[in-house]
């Protein structure tokens, strides 16, 4: 399950460059993947969930930073 959660965590850090097509939109590629995560952290309660607040605070705070 910390694989799976790791791999969440490298899909949003990805965001920047995402892996789609000309076609796709980004938006609902993201909001699926938010989707996913919380079913999957509501679903698998023990799995440690630090690294993906830490990042999203520290991008919240790089976004702040910039604007």
């Amino acid at each position: 399950m910390d694989v799976c959660a790791y791999t969440i965590l490298r899909l949003m850090s990805d965001i920047k460059d995402p892996a789609l097509d000309e076609e796709a939109n980004v938006k609902n590629w993201l909001q699926n993947l938010a989707q996913f995560a919380a079913m999957f952290f509501k679903k698998y309660h023990q799995v440690d969930m630090v690294g993906l607040f830490t990042y999203l605070l520290n991008r919240m705070r790089s976004d702040n930073e910039h604007n």
